[in-house]
């Protein structure tokens, strides 16, 4: 059996772990060229992003000038979260 200083040192390190995997949460996102030509964007979840070069550079000036996170802000209330 294991001794209360030792469950604490293995709890103290699975937190260490878990800060680390989650402030390391945008390495997972990855991008490739898809099938029929288009920019994938896979971030962890089932399908991947994918639009055509063209519309990637519409949307990059948003994110560049910080219009989504503003939104994301305002409307804060009214947006669903994932738990």
């Amino acid at each position: 059996m294991a001794s209360n200083q030792e469950l604490e040192a293995q709890l103290a390190a699975l937190r260490a772990e878990n800060a680390a995997l989650k402030a390391d949460a945008t390495a997972r996102l990855t991008l490739k060229v898809g099938q029929s030509g288009t920019v994938c964007l896979y971030h962890g979840a089932r399908y991947p992003i994918a639009l055509y070069a063209e519309q990637w550079e519409r949307i990059i000036p948003f994110v560049k000038a910080g219009k989504i996170e503003a939104f994301i802000a305002a409307n804060r209330a009214d947006l669903a979260t994932r738990n």
